[in-house]
């Protein structure tokens, strides 16, 4: 089974890494610390971010911008519902999420 990271999803993605390798490597824990975070990145969705930027172009030139990454796109959303999809696998959730978030916090 292949495992799909998304770095603005980090912390969802150690999540399912954890999930499905602890019963392979007892104790895994893969809190992070963070470095090296831009303190000016938005707070919305990295799709809303890439259609305000298109919605600003010449649409000529947002056309060609979305024709040569189709694949690319649809890999990203492809990998993204992946994602969702083994999150919903993972029985209390929620309660994982915020563990995984204090045992960073604690690094």
């Amino acid at each position: 089974q292949a495992h799909i990271c998304l770095v603005e999803r980090y912390m969802d993605s150690m999540l399912v890494l954890e999930e499905t390798l602890g019963n392979v490597f007892s104790g895994l824990d893969l809190a992070w610390v963070r470095r090296n975070v831009s303190t000016s990145k938005p707070s919305q969705p990295v799709g809303e971010s890439v259609h305000e930027l298109l919605d600003q172009l010449d649409p000529a030139v947002a056309l060609k911008l979305h024709e040569g990454n189709e694949h690319d796109l649809a890999l990203y959303h492809q990998a993204n519902a992946l994602l969702d999809a083994r999150l919903a696998d993972i029985s209390d959730l929620e309660r994982k999420r915020q563990a995984l978030g204090e045992r960073c916090q604690a690094l």
